[in-house]
C-alpha cells in the first residue's frame, strides 16, 4: 500500500479535549484578575506572558486569547453530543457525522448547526436555543460581530484593561455551564450510564472551569 506524504511534511490531530478546557480556565482566571489587567494597561513593550505563550501587545495577546476560547467551545461542543449521546444509548452514525461536520445540516447559521440542531440530536431540551432563548440570540449576534473577524485579519482594539475580553471569557463560560447541564464533566470518564457514580479520578465544573485527571478520547469512529 502506497504511503501518503503530508502535504509540507505537516502532520494533524486533534487537541485532547480536556486541554481546550483547562486553557480557557487559565486564561479566564487571568482576565478576571485585576493586577494582571493593570499590567496591560501599563504595558511599556515587555512581553506580557501566559503559560501558554507571550505576546508582544496587549491586542495580540487578547485575540489570540478569543481566538483559542473560540477553537475550544467549537470542538468540546461535539465531542460533548457524541459522548453524552453514547452515554444515553442514543449515539448513531448519524450523530458522529454531524458531530464531525455540523455543516452537514445545510444551511448557513454556524450557531443553528452547533447550539441547536447538534445537540438536539441528543435530546431537544440540550438546543442552546430550547435551554436558554437569550443566550442563544446572544450567541447569533457574537457570531455576527465578534466571532469572525479575529480568525480574517482583526485584532481587538482598545482593550487597555482587558474588560472587553474578560467579558467575551465570561459569556463563553456560560456555553460551557450550559453543555455541562446536560454532559457533566464528572460523567466524561464513564462508558454508560449503569457504572456507578463513584469514579477513580476527580472532576469539577464551574462556568467554563473544570478539574479531570484522565486521558479523555478525541473524536472516533463509534
Amino acid at each position: 500500500m502506497q504511503t501518503v506524504t503530508p502535504l509540507f511534511g505537516v502532520n494533524l490531530a486533534n487537541v485532547p479535549i480536556i486541554n481546550l478546557r483547562q486553557e480557557f480556565q487559565h486564561c479566564r482566571r487571568l482576565f478576571g484578575n485585576d493586577e494582571f489587567r493593570d499590567g496591560m494597561s501599563g504595558h511599556q513593550g515587555e512581553a506580557l506572558s501566559t503559560d501558554y505563550g507571550a505576546y508582544v501587545t496587549p491586542a495580540a495577546l487578547q485575540t489570540h486569547v478569543v481566538q483559542r476560547s473560540v477553537m475550544g467551545i467549537e470542538s468540546y461542543l461535539p465531542f460533548a453530543v457524541v459522548h453524552e449521546a453514547g452515554l444515553r444509548k442514543v449515539l448513531t452514525r448519524e450523530t458522529f457525522e454531524r458531530a464531525s461536520n455540523p455543516f452537514s445540516f445545510g444551511g448557513k447559521s454556524t450557531v443553528a448547526n452547533y447550539y441547536h440542531r447538534l445537540p438536539a440530536l441528543v435530546a431537544p431540551e440540550c438546543s442552546l436555543r430550547a435551554y436558554d432563548a437569550k443566550l442563544y440570540e446572544t450567541t447569533n449576534a457574537f457570531y455576527r460581530e465578534i466571532r469572525n473577524p479575529p480568525f480574517h485579519g482583526h485584532e481587538i482594539q482598545n482593550d487597555d484593561r482587558g474588560a472587553a475580553t474578560h467579558s467575551v471569557m465570561e459569556y463563553i463560560a456560560s456555553l460551557y455551564a450550559w453543555i455541562d447541564r446536560w454532559c457533566p464533566p464528572s460523567d466524561l470518564w464513564k462508558k454508560s450510564r449503569e457504572e456507578e457514580s463513584t469514579a477513580p479520578t476527580s472532576a469539577q465544573s464551574e462556568g467554563g472551569r473544570v478539574t479531570l485527571h484522565l486521558r479523555i478520547p478525541t473524536l472516533r469512529d463509534p
